[in-house]
């Protein structure tokens, strides 16, 4: 799985917000040099062969993560941050790449705001989770809507097995501690 977004408009985006800062010209310029061959330095490894991929950023990679921030923040400022502002979107929050939006269905349609973010850059995929007799999911948490308030619960895959790693295995204690 990668970032699937160009690397020069990563590179842009990073490019852009370094040249808000201070920065002497020549030090721009190797900065830029310097992201530039980080950038092509973008392989992959899968069964012992080498990949490049054809866009993106390779997942793993220690810049990957850091870019795909920088490029969904600045996404964010650009399109997003009016539709909050101007109250058409309620409530925004991303954690990562999930993304949870709340808004008035009196005002916006669920299809047109998909429709909106799908615009934004052809490489972003946007999936739309509607709610269902007033609850819906997001990320591990069940979102259960009433007439004065929200509660919360913790959201189970079908496919959980409540299985737990006893405490005295021999497993990593990350992984007991986490199950």
């Amino acid at each position: 799985m990668w970032f699937l977004v160009n690397i020069w408009n990563v590179v842009l985006v990073v490019l852009s917000a370094i040249l808000i800062c201070v920065f002497l010209k020549e030090e721009i310029k190797q900065m830029a040099a310097v992201l530039d061959i980080i950038m092509q330095q973008n392989y992959f490894t899968c069964n012992n062969a080498y990949y490049k991929p054809q866009k993106g950023v390779a997942m793993g990679s220690p810049l990957s993560g850091t870019l795909a921030e920088l490029y969904l923040q600045r996404l964010e400022s650009l399109y997003i941050k009016h539709s909050i502002e101007t109250r058409a979107i309620k409530y925004y929050s991303r954690y990562v790449d999930d993304i949870i939006i709340v808004f008035d269905t009196h005002d916006n349609q669920a299809d047109t705001i998909l429709q909106q973010f799908k615009c934004i850059n052809k490489n972003l995929q946007f999936k739309l989770s509607t709610e269902k007799n007033t609850c819906t999911s997001f990320l591990d948490l069940n979102i259960i809507r009433t007439p004065h308030n929200i509660n919360l619960g913790i959201y189970r895959k079908e496919t959980s097995t409540d299985t737990t790693i006893h405490n005295t295995s021999k497993h990593p204690y990350e992984h007991r501690m986490a199950a």
